[in-house]
């Protein structure tokens, strides 16, 4: 079974994620999929950085490594390049995820982009946390 639980940044989706795992590992085989980290991973890959330091130049490294506080101002600031980074690392993130799906177990994939992403479709069940703006963080 796969349960996609998704929600806005600082909603409680990774609190409410750990909850359900060790609610559920009691009984079941659960495996916790972080779509986050697997980005984090995912923009390192050589190919995808280069695209990225193609489009938007070798300031966006720090140490080889890719500044996401300089990508998240480029990607907040221009839908176009929100979509251009997220046409390069969703397909990528999601062959990922699929990898890390275990057969007679509990897959819980942790990610705030499901529905954008269209990742909701490999789904069984999905999760939506929420929580008042004021309660957030």
């Amino acid at each position: 079974m796969i349960v996609g639980i998704t929600g806005n940044i600082g909603s409680g989706k990774s609190t409410f994620s750990k909850f359900l795992c060790n609610f559920l590992k009691k009984d079941y085989k659960v495996n916790l999929i972080n779509a986050d980290k697997i980005g984090h991973r995912v923009i390192e890959k050589d190919y995808i950085k280069e695209k990225l330091v193609s489009r938007w130049g070798f300031s966006i490294l720090k140490e080889n490594f890719i500044d996401r506080a300089k990508v998240r101002k480029l990607i907040f600031s221009s839908k176009i390049e929100y979509n251009f980074l997220c046409s390069l690392v969703w397909p990528e993130i999601l062959k990922e995820i699929k990898k890390l799906i275990k057969p007679f177990s509990i897959n819980l994939i942790e990610a705030a982009v499901l529905v954008e992403a269209k990742w909701y479709k490999i789904c069984d069940l999905i999760v939506l946390v929420d929580a008042l703006f004021s309660k957030r963080f």
